[in-house]
């Protein structure tokens, strides 16, 4: 009839409004035995800071978790679930059982026996053990990297040109150096020459260690002035080469050990040099001093003499720090500072990553100084080629 009817709203006093939830909590039972493992692995992995042992400790959580999941996540205290296996439990830990398994199997095979190929190898080791700290493993590293060379008396055992690209250990024998310091003074090349003898155990041209992080004072590009540095042989020598690749290699890719052993062994190489400057006795790293023929090119004590047995560890003690690796890494508590250095052992930024991309740059540098050097009797002077060199290259390194 076009008429709106309003319907009465009828509310049934006996029925109550619900206006809140009521929350009902209960506890279930526990998860199986594998679930309890795997829980007691997660803390154990918690209450240690050796790496291995925490790898491991992982690796059973995981697998565990695993084993939980493909029975279906059974209560205690039984094993079989209600017959649905979880599957992101199972494919998530299958993912971390590989990935720890292969971090542990890469751990273990670092404490394998090592043996290297020749006495020159051995005594080699003996050196860099003594003088750097290194183990057979950051040795082993070192060597494969590098090449031994012989050089007869009057042979070249570095050239100005390789100065910028190769680092070399004596071993054997005995050298003389020259450094030539070509100074830029008003358009004329003031080449003033510096020489003197290299004993067993040199190292040169130390400037290429700077690549470690540790500022040598060996600049080899100034503004007014460049280094070269060269050496031949005073008699037959033995000598040890690293390219300089190779050692950003060792400096960027390689365990943080090998790092901090370079940087010992850096400290213990002035440390003696500067001993021999100053009271003319050459001592070895144990503060023997050296044979009478030393001085004529005989090898050092660390190189020739074999290691005393209270430095060698034995099975016996192998094994006994093997065990008491659990009470000394036993620590829940991170150790102040532990993010403070890169996994490599070299820092990323600051003054230490500033050096380090210095040391590279001016590798490059020297290199084509040099080149213009050489090239300097087909047309223009070598001081116009200084010049334009480094006005037009960069002189401040900047790191994020």
């Amino acid at each position: 009839s076009g008429e709106k009817t309003a319907l009465p709203l009828c509310i049934q006093p006996d029925v109550p409004i619900p206006c809140e939830r009521v929350l009902e909590m209960s506890v279930k039972a526990p998860g199986g035995i594998f679930s309890f493992l795997a829980a007691l692995s997660f803390t154990f992995s918690s209450l240690f800071s050796d790496i291995l042992i925490i790898r491991v400790s992982l690796l059973f959580a995981y697998i565990f978790l695993l084993i939980t999941g493909a029975l279906g996540n059974p209560l205690w205290p039984g094993v079989e679930g209600d017959g649905a296996i979880s599957l992101e439990t199972i494919v998530f830990s299958a993912i971390n059982v590989v990935t720890h398994a292969t971090a542990i199997a890469r751990l273990l095979y670092d404490e394998r026996a090592i043996r290297f190929d020749g006495e020159d190898e051995e005594r080699l080791w003996r050196f860099l053990y003594r003088r750097g700290g290194f183990e057979r493993l950051e040795a082993r590293h070192v060597i494969g990297r590098g090449k031994f060379r012989r050089v007869s008396e009057g042979g070249v055992l570095l050239s100005e040109a390789e100065s910028s690209e190769t680092l070399v250990l004596l071993i054997e024998g005995k050298a003389l150096f020259c450094r030539r310091q070509i100074r830029v003074n008003r358009g004329n090349e003031d080449a003033q020459d510096v020489k003197g003898v290299l004993l067993s155990g040199s190292i040169f041209d130390m400037r290429l260690t700077s690549i470690f992080g540790v500022y040598t004072g060996f600049e080899g590009v100034q503004t007014d002035s460049v280094k070269t540095f060269s050496a031949t042989a005073m008699s037959d020598c033995l000598v040890f080469e690293l390219p300089f690749e190779k050692l950003d290699e060792l400096a960027s890719r390689c365990g943080p050990a090998v790092s901090s052993c370079f940087r010992n062994l850096l400290l213990c190489d002035v440390a003696l040099q500067l001993e021999y400057r100053m009271d003319g006795h050459a001592v070895c790293s144990t503060g023997v001093p050296e044979d009478e023929a030393y001085g004529e090119g005989a090898p050092s004590r660390d190189f020739s003499e074999p290691l005393e047995d209270n430095t060698v560890p034995s099975l016996r003690s192998r094994i006994a720090s093997f065990f008491r690796l659990f009470g000394d890494s036993f620590s829940w508590l991170v150790p102040s500072g532990t993010r403070h250095v890169g996994l490599r052992g070299l820092p990323r930024t600051g003054l230490a990553a500033s050096r380090r991309l210095r040391a590279k740059q001016q590798a490059k540098e020297r290199a084509h100084l040099l080149a213009a050097e050489r090239a300097r009797l087909e047309g223009g002077s070598f001081l116009n080629r200084l010049s334009s060199r480094w006005k037009s290259s960069p002189r401040v390194i900047e790191t994020g």
